[in-house]
């Protein structure tokens, strides 16, 4: 194995232990939003966790198919493979980071519209956190308590609106950026797949035109010993004796 083999090895273990440990943290960081293991986990949105969740997934098997291609790198179907899988996570990381900073835009819109539907344990746990009463006044959607009243507008506490939209706003902010900025991970595993495919390309390409041009010169010298003076005088030679000696 050359130099430039066991950098290239190196560069694709390293390149895909850096997919997967974003993979585990983005798997991790859906899980345990999911169970509410972190504060306000619960006002964040199922559907953004979802994507996330797959999106980890997928990071994770293009890992596993990176590190096993960079142990077996004569194998093009495993290259093949990992860069379509590559491209698929860069793709949805690409969707998914444009949908949060659309939720992110749009905050103040479908938070409206998930506090009307979202349930009390959701708004319960807005109040609380917030010190407030209602979404956008003390009347909108609030969740009974000694003080925030369904019935009555007078209440000490200000609506959830402002520092509801301003916590999420925070928090999807991070995570678009973290999307964003991980793109890069996937651009050097593509640009890594495709050097590895053309690479193997030229050198396939290369072994069949010196094997050719073996067989060429292997002809070529054949044909020269064939068409020479001195054979074709051995070749007389002995035809000539054989006939003699047959003829007596």
């Amino acid at each position: 194995m050359t130099c430039c083999e066991r950098l290239s090895k190196s560069y694709l273990i390293v390149v895909n232990f850096l997919i997967a440990a974003f993979g585990c943290a983005l798997v991790a960081f859906g899980i345990m939003t999911s169970q509410q293991k972190f504060e306000g986990a619960i006002l964040f949105p199922i559907n953004i966790l979802k994507m996330i969740n797959i999106l980890g997934v997928i990071l994770l098997f293009t890992a596993v198919i990176g590190i096993i291609g960079a142990f077996y790198r004569e194998r093009k179907t495993i290259h093949i493979i990992y860069l379509v899988v590559v491209i698929i996570a860069f793709a949805f990381q690409i969707i998914t980071a444009i949908v949060v900073y659309q939720l992110t835009a749009n905050s103040k819109m479908w938070l409206s519209k998930t506090w009307a539907e979202a349930s009390k344990e959701y708004r319960e746990y807005a109040q609380e956190k917030f010190s407030c009463c209602g979404f956008a006044n003390p009347l909108d959607h609030p969740v009974a308590s000694n003080v925030c009243s369904t019935t009555n507008n007078k209440t000490s506490y200000p609506p959830c609106f402002e520092p509801l939209v301003h916590f999420i706003g925070h928090e999807l902010a991070i995570v678009y950026i973290i999307l964003f900025s991980a793109i890069s991970i996937e651009v050097l595993a593509t640009c890594n797949s495709i050097t590895l495919l053309c690479t193997r390309m030229i050198y396939s390409g290369d072994s069949i035109s010196m094997q050719r041009m073996k067989k060429s010169s292997i002809t070529m010298v054949d044909s020269a010993i064939e068409t020479s003076p001195d054979s074709c005088f051995k070749k007389s030679y002995y035809h000539t004796k054989a006939h003699k000696g047959f003829t007596t």
